[in-house]
């Protein structure tokens, strides 16, 4: 679900009415104002988008590091070409039980897109991002795969990997 009015104390309100009334419900809210970000977090919502802090951040790069601001730019706008796609692994998955490493030379072996993170699904039911994971983690079923590439990468990377693009 996601809650976004232009007032964030009603998407606060709101939230916090959705997670009480549904647990498992992932819940996405906009605040215009970051101070409000712990207390979302706090009250178990998904995730927290705030245009104002990622428009900060990309400002800070583009003075500092203006290559990384393109790419950023080009990579969330995929107007370049280039997207970053999140694949789960399945119980199904061939893929459950092979490291990293394995996975990263497969994909990149055949043309696919490049691993860059993987997300993985804690007791809690929460994810722990691993940006750059290291090669040796051994995937699980649940996990999920973030990885960076073209249209014609990312579907020679759902197909190796036997996964489906998305949640």
């Amino acid at each position: 679900l996601i809650v976004s009015s232009a007032d964030d104390t009603l998407n606060l309100v709101t939230s916090i009415n959705i997670r009480a009334r549904h647990p498992t419900c992932r819940i996405i809210v906009y605040i215009q104002r970051d101070e409000l970000r712990a207390t979302l977090q706090a009250s178990g919502v998904t995730y927290v988008a705030s245009p104002f802090e990622l428009s900060g951040r990309l400002v800070a790069s583009a003075a500092f590091e203006p290559e990384v601001a393109l790419l950023v730019d080009e990579v969330s706008s995929s107007q370049g070409g280039f997207d970053l796609q999140q694949f789960m692994v399945t119980p199904k998955s061939h893929i459950v039980g092979h490291s990293v490493k394995a996975i990263r030379d497969l994909l990149l072996g055949r043309g696919g897109a490049l691993l860059v993170a993987i997300a993985q699904l804690g007791s809690d039911g929460t994810f722990a991002i691993l940006a750059n994971p290291d090669g040796a983690i051994v995937l699980r079923a649940g996990d999920a795969l973030i990885v960076l590439g073209d249209d014609d990468h990312n579907e020679i990377a759902s197909e190796l990997l036997g996964c489906e693009q998305g949640r």
